[in-house]
């Protein structure tokens, strides 16, 4: 037999289950949503490594296709597989920038005691990258250039370094000569560079000495205006002694 259920019967003394058993709806989408966020995509490698990582890998992507195009030149020149020859210096070239690259930022890194570093601190980056670059590069060409390519690198790096920071320092010196004057500063100039102070005093005497012409003709003008009144009066005068007579 089949249950007939009237309304307002029943469903007054089933509110209480009905309500235990149906479980509200709308707490659900809160606890999938932050689910979602605890349970997001993990990094396998912190982000100050991924940082210097992926600048790292693009500098040995663009120092392997220069070290290929110059690998195949010389490859034509040298050697009779210049094909092989240019995959093999493109190879080298891209250990070489990024490794150099990578660890001269991770020094950099470790090495900085402010946000922006020194020249000091520049140089001794850029050694240490030069010893992580010869390195990589002597295991590629064999152990006996290990050693050697280490010292060269660290060399050439702490070199090229402190020549560029010299540069950089004379342009800026130079910048420096520039805004203060520059060729208006040295003392063969004829010209000389005005402050702001004396262009206005020259400004203001000037003014004062358009004021007084102005102020000279101001005077000749009322002369002329009596000049010509008088000469008016004196031949209305003129007029009536005339006609008197």
């Amino acid at each position: 037999m089949k249950r007939v259920v009237l309304p307002g019967s029943d469903n007054e003394g089933d509110g209480s289950k009905s309500s235990k058993q149906v479980p509200d709806s709308s707490s659900r989408p809160v606890v999938e949503e932050e689910e979602n966020v605890s349970s997001g995509p993990r990094r396998l490698l912190p982000e100050e490594l991924m940082g210097v990582l992926v600048p790292s890998l693009k500098v040995g992507a663009a120092g392997g296709v220069v070290g290929m195009f110059f690998g195949a030149a010389a490859g034509i020149i040298r050697t009779n597989t210049p094909v092989m020859f240019s995959i093999f210096a493109g190879f080298q070239w891209a250990v070489l920038s990024s490794s150099f690259y990578g660890s001269r930022q991770l020094a950099l890194q470790f090495l900085k005691e402010k946000e922006e570093p020194s020249p000091r601190e520049k140089v001794k980056a850029s050694a240490i990258a030069g010893v992580c670059a010869g390195t990589a590069g002597g295991l590629i060409r064999g152990p006996k250039n290990i050693v050697p390519g280490a010292i060269f690198w660290s060399l050439f790096g702490a070199g090229g370094q402190a020549a560029l920071n010299a540069w950089y320092k004379r342009r800026a010196e130079a910048g420096e000569k520039k805004e203060g004057g520059g060729f208006l500063a040295s003392k063969w100039s004829p010209l000389r560079k005005l402050s702001d102070e004396e262009y206005e005093m020259i400004i203001q005497e000037k003014l004062l000495g358009v004021e007084a012409e102005m102020a000279m003709i101001d005077d000749q003008i009322n002369e002329l205006r009596a000049g010509r009144a008088q000469r008016a009066s004196q031949q209305a005068s003129e007029k009536g002694d005339g006609s008197s007579s």
